[in-house]
């Protein structure tokens, strides 16, 4: 993918704050690393009991931090996770959306679409509400699905505490929901454009 940038200049994770911040012998103990990045950059990192979903930061965020005094640039490269592919920090991530145990009650790894998305982790949240994150190989998206499983996925249970299975059928109806939804709300947003119509 090209970047559209001067080659020679340094790949956003190749800059760096500068000083007392380079230190990663201080940040080993602190080091967390990202357990896989979906395709759009959001990485799946475990905080806790939890996983934070993290989402990717911008080549200016990064510059500015770069700017700032040697303490903030430590404070903020002690808390930014591990890219698992470059092994470098994600240095401009921003906290994001935190899954907990029982968010979701369902997760598995299918073949997308290869223009877009050619493999796919999908979930089913508590109420049967489908999620999904696009992956570019299995290896990551089965790496996602490992951490999501063994955290955050707990199977539904009926009155007495027995487990409801959950099967291809509920991913179904939930993913059908999704697309119904997802095009109700593009048709609603076209009727409010008045640019839209003809």
């Amino acid at each position: 993918m090209g970047r559209g940038d001067d080659a020679d200049a340094p790949h956003p994770d190749d800059r760096a704050p500068t000083g007392d911040a380079l230190d990663e012998d201080d940040l080993e103990d602190d080091r967390v690393e990202a357990a896989a990045i979906t395709s759009d950059g959001w990485a799946f990192v475990p905080r806790g009991n939890g996983v934070e979903m993290v989402p990717p930061g911008e080549d200016d965020e990064l510059i500015q931090l770069s700017g700032q005094g040697s303490e903030a640039a430590r404070k903020a490269m002690a808390a930014a996770p591990v890219n698992p592919q470059t092994g470098k920090r994600l240095i401009a991530w921003k906290p994001g959306e935190t899954l907990g145990t029982g968010d979701m009650i369902a997760a598995r790894v299918v073949r997308g679409a290869p223009d877009s998305d050619p493999w796919r982790l999908e979930a089913l949240g508590r109420d049967y509400d489908y999620r999904w994150f696009a992956f570019e190989t299995q290896d990551a998206a089965n790496t996602a699905l490992s951490l999501i499983e063994e955290r955050i996925v707990r199977g539904p249970r009926d009155a007495d505490g027995a487990p409801i299975p959950v099967g291809a059928e509920d991913f179904a109806v939930a993913k059908r929901q999704y697309a119904e939804t997802e095009e109700a709300l593009a048709m609603e947003s076209d009727e409010e454009d008045p640019d839209s119509q003809g």
